[in-house]
Formats: C-alpha cells, structure tokens, sequence
C-alpha cells in the first residue's frame, strides 16, 4: 500500500492508500480519518483521563445530574491535552511514525502513531498524571466516530462463561445505538415496553452505551454513508 506524509497548514497529512489521516499541530491528535468523501473517524485514539466526580451517586435522578457529568466530558476529552509539546515524524521501511510528546492539564505524557504498508493504525501511549485524585475515573484511549455507525459488536473474555442472551454483560453480542432524546433520565409516563439493554436515551441504549472490560475484538458498523 502506497504511504506517505506531508505537512499541511495546521497540521500533517498522511496518505495510506485511499485513506487520508490528518495530525493536528497543535493538539498532536489525529482529526480526521477519510476515504475519498467519505469521514470515518473524526478524532482519535487518544489518551484521555476524566477525573473523578466525588458528587457522584446518593441522590434522585443521579444518572440525569451528576452521573452523566462523568460521561460528558468523553465527547470533548481534547480539553484535557493541552498541546503537543513536540512531534516527530519519521518514516520506516514498513510505515511512517508520529512520535508526539503532550503537554496534559495534570501532567505529561507520550503516544506513537504507527500507519503501516498494510493499512494498520498502531498506537501506544505512556501518561505520568498528577491529579488530585488517587484513581482517575476514566482513562485510555477515546475514539469519536461520525453519525452513522449505529452498530457495535464485540467479543470480550468476562467473569463468567455463560450470560442470560439479553445480559449487557454478555461476552459476545451486538447492540444497536437507538438514541433517543427525552430530556430526563426516563420518558415520563411511558410504560416499558421490550428488553431494558433496548432502553435510550441520547447517549444511546443500555446495551450500546454500557461498560464493556476485557474486549478482545470490537467493530462498528456505519448504517448509512454520510452525504
């Protein structure tokens, strides 16, 4: 596969056969993923850490106040990189590779993008945090997908073997996004009608939007090819 890179205002481009990958200057994340018109990724993998919410939990309606402040921050996890402090990029005998160094709100860290001959993405990261909290609430590697893909599917190893089919915990299965916008934590007056993982809200069914460990395969599907 044809690869090679060039730096653009703002920025590095990167062509890997007929996909185009752009490396802000600034941020040193990737931005966009394209294949022709076509935008498959609008940002990401990159290393994000969501501090803790110690009002979390004990209150009505938590998953509409506090819960969802935790949750949130994952579609604007960019405000937690403050710059790139360097990136290098260099090109190898089997790819090219983005060597950038970041500057976080609560401390510093280092992510590697590898695009390979064979059409990969391969990225590792290193983060010394210093935030005020023992144990972050969330960290790792966050992707933002555009409208369209509505269907998840993954294969993880759980605690146990064997899960109920309609079990959110299941080791194998697949959700579909339904997102849906009610204002409140719950549709008022509306009786549950269907399984609770096909129950929505905007942030998408339970089943969709749930925690999932362990992943050892996961894939989206677009329903629809943006115009």
């Amino acid at each position: 596969m044809n690869l090679r890179w060039e730096e653009v205002p703002g920025g590095y481009e990167i062509q890997q056969g007929p996909y185009t990958w752009t490396v802000s200057k600034t941020k040193g994340v990737i931005g966009c993923l394209r294949k022709g018109t076509d935008t498959l990724l609008t940002q990401g993998p990159v290393v994000s850490v969501i501090p803790m919410n110690y009002e979390d939990g004990g209150k009505p309606n938590v998953a509409g106040e506090t819960y969802q402040n935790n949750i949130y921050p994952l579609k604007y996890y960019p405000q937690y990189i403050l710059f790139a402090r360097k990136i290098t990029p260099k090109t190898e005998n089997h790819g090219i590779v983005f060597d950038v160094e970041l500057q976080f709100k609560e401390g510093r860290g280092r992510q590697t993008y590898r695009f390979t001959t064979a059409g990969e993405l391969v990225t590792e990261y290193e983060m010394t945090y210093r935030g005020t909290d023992s144990i972050p609430y969330q960290y790792g590697l966050l992707m933002q997908l555009p409208h369209g893909f509505e269907t998840m599917r993954w294969e993880r190893n759980g605690e146990f073997t064997v899960y109920a089919a309609d079990d959110i915990a299941r080791n194998k299965g697949e959700a579909k996004l339904n997102a849906r916008r009610i204002g409140e934590v719950e549709p008022h007056g509306e009786l549950p009608a269907g399984s609770w993982k096909d129950d929505a809200n905007e942030l998408g069914s339970n089943d969709f939007r749930s925690t999932k460990r362990n992943i050892t395969r996961a894939s989206s599907q677009m329903q629809k090819v943006p115009q």
